[in-house]
């Protein structure tokens, strides 16, 4: 599940898990509330898994990154789920809040294509790490 805003960094997030060979299913949301809409379904819906991994933008419309977070950790059935947070700040401030809400990696917005393309290598390493999620 990828939770971002801009569309130009959701296309080279797609391509740094095809270049990765990581060929998931990708659910986006473009928001907060499209993400925590997308969560409550899987949640009541017992047919639908929750996602491998969610890569999640800390600075988002409608509701923050850590609004987020703190929903999907309220969660019975996707509350476990790796969460990457992906952001173009320095996350300094909010490593307690980081840490507490279990996030598994934080990644950095680089400035250029071949360091963007590297989020493939980090989610690969956070999925293999971690059991599915039923």
């Amino acid at each position: 599940m990828i939770v971002e805003d801009n569309h130009t960094d959701v296309g080279l997030i797609r391509e740094a898990l095809r270049e990765h060979g990581l060929t998931y299913r990708i659910v986006h949301a473009r928001d907060g509330d499209a993400a925590i809409s997308i969560l409550n379904e899987i949640e009541l819906n017992a047919a639908r898994c929750c996602p491998a991994v969610m890569l999640l933008d800390w600075k988002l419309p409608r509701k923050s990154g850590a609004q987020v977070l703190r929903h999907v950790r309220s969660l019975k059935k996707c509350g476990p789920l790796p969460v990457i947070v992906v952001s173009a700040c320095d996350l300094t401030e909010e490593r307690e809040l980081l840490a507490n809400c279990g996030v598994c990696e934080c990644f950095r917005k680089p400035m250029n294509l071949d360091e963007f393309l590297r989020i493939g290598e980090l989610v690969r390493r956070v999925v293999n790490a971690g059991e599915p999620i039923r």
